[in-house]
């Protein structure tokens, strides 16, 4: 990797390789998210919410495997004053 983004490339990468296991359980992985340091927990919250928007905005890449997720993205993102959206960092 030798993008202006290789630190946001590992942590997707990171991020995939670890939702990508199929025995996974992501309400306990959200619980324990829950429990880490508070400005971890806003940071993760940050990445989901821009997560959640960029689905929101998929236009192509869409089948079967994703049509759910971008499906609930929208209805999620309708609710979300984007222009508006603030998590301090501190």
């Amino acid at each position: 990797m030798s993008s202006k983004h290789e630190q946001e490339e590992k942590a997707a990468k990171q991020i995939s390789d670890a939702v990508n296991a199929m025995s996974l359980d992501s309400k306990v992985v959200a619980e324990l998210l829950a429990h880490t340091h508070p400005t971890l927990q806003q940071d993760f919250m940050r990445v989901c919410l821009s997560f959640i928007k960029v689905m929101s905005e998929k236009t192509t890449g869409i089948d079967l495997r994703n049509q759910d997720s971008v499906n609930v993205a929208k209805k999620i993102a309708s609710k979300i004053d984007y222009e508006d959206f603030f998590l301090a960092r501190i």
